[in-house]
């Protein structure tokens, strides 16, 4: 078997770390502004690059990150750039395949040097060029992963941000799909708990183990009344008390009672 060069060890390991990276935003969402430094580097092999994530939809504001922290980010891209750059004719075509790459590597460098997007947007963060994987997720929500190489990397370059970029949007997309996901649950369940703390009466929900996986505080303040929830279950204190809420819960006798 023939060893794996030093190279190709560190592309994998560069790898893990970044697949790594973008799953961790899963749970968290605001890990993605890190995740997207980090994209950057890993694409472009530069720390002097730049990745937005950008969503498509007008009602999905909340999921719009970048590495860049700096205000005028948003501020020149958002309400002075936008739809102006080359690519922005790309981001209304629909979306057939699992995402659309695209890049600015059909310009020259001396057509690059007379758009104003470029003369002004992009010099005043010092990158040269935009790349572009747009993808939709499963629930139907469009996305732009935009990485931005710096100056100095040439039009030659764009292939192999190309590759790094295709080989980590699968990973980009899923973690996106399932970010919401978990915060549409996160914040149901939020508002549940919510809604159901301070009722006045005591309520829990059941699992099919009779096991408690909710319990208000009303429920909980129930000890006083001989009612209290011990190992996950409620126990009543007298043994006949008892027996008849175990009847109940197991759908047996007269459950109106």
């Amino acid at each position: 078997m023939i060893p794996a060069s030093k190279e190709r060890i560190h592309q994998m390991e560069n790898h893990i770390f970044i697949t790594k990276n973008i799953y961790k935003t899963i749970e968290d969402r605001s890990e993605w502004n890190e995740s997207l430094v980090n994209i950057a580097k890993y694409c472009t092999d530069s720390s002097f690059g730049g990745a937005s994530l950008i969503p498509l939809d007008e009602d999905m504001s909340e999921w719009r990150f970048g590495s860049n922290q700096d205000p005028k980010t948003e501020e020149l891209y958002y309400n002075h750039w936008r739809n102006k750059s080359p690519l922005s004719v790309y981001t209304r075509k629909k979306i057939e395949n699992d995402f659309l790459y695209v890049d600015d590597s059909f310009l020259s460098d001396k057509q690059i040097d007379k758009i104003p997007f470029y003369m002004e947007f992009l010099k005043e963060f010092g990158v040269r060029r935009i790349h572009h994987a747009m993808f939709k997720t499963e629930n139907g929500n469009r996305f732009l992963l935009s990485v931005q190489s710096p100056d100095g990397l040439t039009i030659q370059s764009s292939a192999i941000i190309k590759q790094n970029l295709t080989r980590i949007i699968p990973h980009v997309i899923q973690a996106v799909g399932t970010g919401i996901s978990f915060n549409k649950s996160k914040n149901f369940h939020e508002i549940f708990e919510n809604s159901f703390k301070e009722m006045p009466f005591g309520i829990a929900l059941i699992n099919s183990e009779n096991k408690i996986v909710y319990a208000n505080n009303n429920l909980i303040r129930m000890e006083s009344d001989g009612i209290f929830v011990k190992n996950n279950t409620i126990q009543v204190k007298s043994s006949d008390g008892n027996s008849k809420f175990s009847r109940l819960l197991s759908g047996s006798g007269d459950v109106h009672n």
